[in-house]
């Protein structure tokens, strides 16, 4: 079996795991150990469990966009140079979690923590 596919699956389920893991045992409280934080995710306990929701659905279309990317890129380039760009895929795709989680806090949310409305849910 060609180790550059093996390794592109496992970069894959070991993500895809990740995401399941943290979308299933998403943290109950504001902690400083587990979940979701940043200075304005930690604010009080509806941002927190919106953050945590939102980041780990993010983070689920993350693993589902690495995969088809993986496809593709070992489709048309091959060998080490696709796991390669799946791997910068992975990383720039899950630093960009970071901001559009953020985004979407603050269009739910005023600076105060308070919900602006609750029809924006992702």
């Amino acid at each position: 079996m060609d180790p550059i596919l093996v390794g592109h699956a496992l970069l894959a389920g070991f993500f895809t795991a990740l995401a399941v893991f943290f979308k299933k045992k998403q943290p109950s409280a504001v902690n400083s150990l587990f979940g979701y934080r940043t200075p304005f995710s930690t604010k009080n306990q509806p941002v927190w469990e919106e953050a945590n929701r939102y980041s780990t659905n993010a983070m689920l279309l993350v693993a589902g966009l690495l995969i088809a990317f993986q496809a593709i890129s070992y489709s048309v380039i091959g060998g080490l140079q696709s796991f390669t760009a799946s791997g910068v895929f992975l990383a720039v795709a899950s630093a960009l979690v970071v901001p559009i989680t953020e985004i979407h806090l603050r269009k739910v949310f005023d600076p105060n923590g308070q919900r602006k409305n609750a029809s924006n849910r992702f």
